[in-house]
């Protein structure tokens, strides 16, 4: 099958080329016989604390600490706005890249995984995302806030110690409010937000949801950008991640956890991103209207080429209608 496909969230544009060797059952199981708890080397390990700096968050139980929250050493982003200056005058526009980069260190062991710790311990890591981003949305100057995680270095990362990202920028990104303007014309054209115009043709299709309940949907995105993408929606419109309640907080880290584990064991712990879009600080609750939170869970096992990298159009070689085949068999 080849065929182009239009996300409704993102308004772009995919195509769906399904091959019959894209198939789950070429991956094997990972083999955890020579995982390491401690790497001497690593500056995110228990006892290496020293390597980096001061804490921002920190949550302990055993006497260690589980989860740790630092200042990035290497920021793309960081408070310099006050000493910018632009050192040219050209047609070339040029803005400090002003803003907080954090690392969430999640786990004091150098191998643990999101998806095989305890869920009380991946609870800890989605509650301490959550405060971190609080703080920042709080912080004077501070436009968006962008959660991510890079697991393997196909999805970039540059470290194998497990943990997350956060990074706070003064800029919203044009693609985010390009969203938020597609959703606000969605809404006048049709009456409803483009959130739950989704919802609605995943439940109506019913090809593509790997489970469903009350408060949340996971399925594979009819317009995936990559072989086996997951979304998590809330089924009520929640724009902020970082103020979810209790009850919606653990029942989102268990369906994290729950994608991350059919990965894990289905397609041998392949590299990944998981990214946690939350609504930006706008001050301006018209823009944001219809908005909601959503966690993009995107397995990195096959490269972006060329053609994506020209045109923006992602070629997706697994179906979405697969993958939730493959997901609902493990």
């Amino acid at each position: 099958m080849l065929e182009y496909r239009h996300n409704l969230l993102t308004d772009q544009w995919v195509i769906i080329a399904a091959k019959r060797d894209d198939r789950p059952q070429s991956f094997t199981a990972p083999d955890n016989s020579t995982e390491i708890k401690i790497d001497p080397a690593c500056p995110f390990c228990l006892g290496n604390e020293h390597l980096t700096a001061t804490p921002v968050y920190l949550f302990e139980k055993d006497s260690q600490w589980l989860v740790r929250v630092i200042p990035n050493k290497f920021p793309f982003l960081n408070r310099t706005r006050q000493n910018y200056q632009q050192t040219d005058n050209t047609s070339y526009l040029a803005e400090p890249a002003d803003g907080i980069h954090e690392v969430l260190i999640e786990s004091n062991k150098h191998s643990d995984h999101l998806a095989i710790i305890d869920y009380s311990h991946a609870l800890e890591i989605i509650k301490a995302l959550q405060s971190r981003c609080r703080d920042m949305l709080t912080t004077m100057g501070i436009g968006h806030v962008c959660i991510f995680k890079n697991h393997g270095r196909d999805a970039g990362a540059s470290l194998v110690h497990p943990h997350f990202q956060i990074a706070a920028a003064s800029l919203i990104s044009p693609v985010i409010t390009a969203r938020l303007l597609h959703c606000q014309q969605f809404i006048k054209d049709k009456g409803i937000s483009t959130y739950q115009a989704v919802i609605q043709e995943e439940i109506n299709a019913d090809k593509r949801i790997i489970t469903q309940d009350k408060d949340f949907i996971i399925f594979c995105p009819y317009a995936s950008q990559y072989p086996y993408e997951v979304c998590i929606l809330p089924m009520t419109e929640i724009a902020d991640f970082s103020l979810l309640t209790k009850e919606l907080t653990e029942k989102l880290t268990a369906n994290i956890q729950t994608i991350l584990k059919k990965l894990y064991r289905g397609l041998n712990n392949p590299p990944y991103n998981i990214i946690i879009d939350t609504v930006p600080n706008c001050h301006n609750p018209a823009i944001t209207q219809g908005f909601r939170f959503m966690v993009r869970i995107c397995p990195r096992i096959t490269p972006v080429g060329g053609y994506e990298t020209a045109t923006s159009t992602y070629v997706n070689t697994t179906s979405p209608e697969a993958a939730t085949d493959f997901f609902q068999s493990i």
